[in-house]
């Protein structure tokens, strides 16, 4: 080998050597943020389902009183829940239904209606 091709072979490894270094970084850099992105999502969606399972037991209670009256808490913990985080995090599909829901909540609420699931009758007050 004369010093002439020596030289290339030199410049020729050290070039591709420079490049993998430099593609390993960036694959690093990608590794990284994607499980640094991974992280974020998994806690956005395990704050979304505990904010989604309160928001349902909330309303649960709501559904099951037979009076406004015995959801008086529940009311107070809807409503927080409405205008606060669930507005934060819901998708469109929750919204609708939250929306919804909400229409019938203030219904409930301002009526003097009560429910007897015993006697499967309905009074008004």
């Amino acid at each position: 080998m004369n010093e002439a091709q020596h030289r290339f072979w030199d410049i020729a490894l050290k070039a591709v050597t420079a490049l993998a270094l430099v593609g390993g970084g960036i694959w690093a850099l990608y590794e990284h943020f994607d499980t640094e992105k991974q992280k974020i999502n998994a806690t956005f969606w395990n704050k979304r389902m505990e904010l989604y399972l309160q928001t349902s037991e909330v309303a649960a209670h709501i559904a099951g009183a037979n009076s406004p009256d015995e959801a008086t808490n529940e009311f107070s913990a809807f409503w927080k829940l409405y205008y606060g985080p669930m507005s934060v995090i819901e998708d469109d599909a929750v919204k609708n239904e939250m929306q919804r829901f909400a229409g019938l909540v203030r219904a409930f609420q301002g009526t003097g209606i009560y429910i007897d699931r015993r006697r499967n009758e309905t009074s008004f007050q």
